[in-house]
C-alpha cells in the first residue's frame, strides 16, 4: 500500500467513526427525549467532524497534503469500528439513558486515549489545525457526557 493510500485509509476510517457516532447519537435522541437536544447537537457535531475529515481526504487524494500516519494502528482502528457498529445496531434497544451515556463516554474517551487527533511532526499545517479542533471538540464532548453521566447516576 502506498503512503497516500494508507493515509487515505486512515482518514476514511476516522470519517466512518465520526459518522457512526453521529448515527448512534441520533438514535439516542429519538430514544431518550429528556436529552434529545443534547444528543441532536452531539450528532450534528460528529457529522461536522466527518465533513472536515472528508475534506482532508480529498486533498490527500490530490496530493495537496499529507500527515504522519505512523501513530495510527489500522487493525486497532478497524476493531474499534466493529465495536462501534455493534453499539450503533444496539442503540435502539438500550433501556436507560445512563447506559447510553456510558456508551457515548466510552467512545469519546477512546478517541482521546488512542490519540487519533494528536498533532505529530510531519503533519501538514491544515491537518494540524483540523486535528487540534477535533481533539478540542472531543474533549468537550467527553466532559459534557461525563457531567450528564454523573448527574443521572445520582438519580
Amino acid at each position: 500500500m502506498s503512503l497516500s493510500d494508507e493515509q487515505d485509509l486512515v482518514i476514511a476510517l476516522l470519517t466512518l467513526h465520526e459518522e457512526l457516532l453521529g448515527k448512534m447519537y441520533d438514535t439516542y435522541a429519538e430514544r431518550f427525549k429528556d436529552l434529545k437536544e443534547v444528543w441532536k447537537r452531539l450528532a450534528g457535531a460528529e457529522r461536522g467532524h466527518a465533513k472536515m475529515l472528508d475534506g482532508l481526504r480529498s486533498k490527500i487524494k490530490k496530493g495537496e497534503l499529507s500527515f504522519n500516519q505512523d501513530r495510527f494502528e489500522l487493525e486497532a482502528m478497524r476493531t474499534s469500528l466493529v465495536h462501534l457498529e455493534t453499539k450503533v445496531a444496539e442503540a435502539s434497544t438500550i433501556n436507560t439513558v445512563l447506559e447510553a451515556l456510558r456508551t457515548a463516554l466510552e467512545f469519546e474517551k477512546g478517541i482521546l486515549e488512542r490519540r487519533y487527533y494528536k498533532v505529530a511532526d510531519g503533519d501538514h499545517p491544515e491537518m494540524r489545525s483540523i486535528f487540534m479542533l477535533l481533539a478540542i471538540d472531543t474533549e468537550l464532548h467527553r466532559d459534557e457526557i461525563q457531567k450528564l453521566y454523573n448527574e443521572f447516576s445520582r438519580k
